[in-house]
């Protein structure tokens, strides 16, 4: 019996493409898998008809558990290599996003073989060049118009009173607590 990594090193790789997709119960034909989705033991049948990743993350999967779920799916994970064109588009792409000091160069790879495998099956004129600028919502200007009871009031002379009402009764207060302590004030409220 030949090993995992002799039989995934004698067969040569071919390029992206499309041939032989049909659809799953999810409705997904192909998936692109990731060493991550592999070693964390997530369940991929069912997902897709077919998966696929490229040979840097096939050889990542090292340990006995994750050859074991490779083992145990109901088909071969299929090695593809995305085109050059789909690498640099799919680099081009990240650098305007911002997203390439965060992407690996598997993790570029993977995203060039879903370009590539995306165009090989439905083109490429649905699929946007430059990405998206981010929308910028402004907010709803409210009109000036006074809000009734901030502001300037109707009848200025009777809130005069109330106004200076207020101030001699802050004074009053302040006058008392600045001759008292405080002791002294809780004891007076006792009394």
């Amino acid at each position: 019996m030949a090993s995992w990594a002799s039989i995934a090193k004698a067969a040569p790789q071919p390029q992206a493409d499309a041939q032989g997709l049909t659809s799953s119960a999810q409705g997904l034909r192909l998936l692109v898998v990731d060493a991550n989705a592999i070693i964390s033991g997530i369940r991929l049948e069912g997902i897709a008809d077919r998966a696929v990743t490229i040979q840097e993350v096939h050889d990542e999967i090292r340990d006995k558990q994750s050859r074991q779920v490779l083992a145990a799916l109901p088909y071969q994970l299929q090695l593809s290599e995305p085109t050059e064109e789909s690498i640099r588009i799919v680099t081009r792409f990240a650098r305007q996003t911002g997203d390439i000091s965060s992407l690996s160069s598997n993790d570029i790879k993977l995203l060039a073989l879903a370009h590539s495998l995306e165009v090989a099956a439905y083109g490429s004129a649905h699929l946007h060049e430059l990405p998206a600028q981010p929308r910028m919502h402004s907010k709803h200007v409210i009109s000036n118009q006074a809000l009734p009871g901030w502001g300037t009031v109707s009848n200025p002379e009777e809130w005069k009173v109330v106004d200076t009402a207020n101030e001699q009764d802050e004074a009053a207060a302040a006058a008392a607590t600045a001759s008292t302590s405080r002791i002294a004030q809780q004891v007076q409220q006792l009394t």
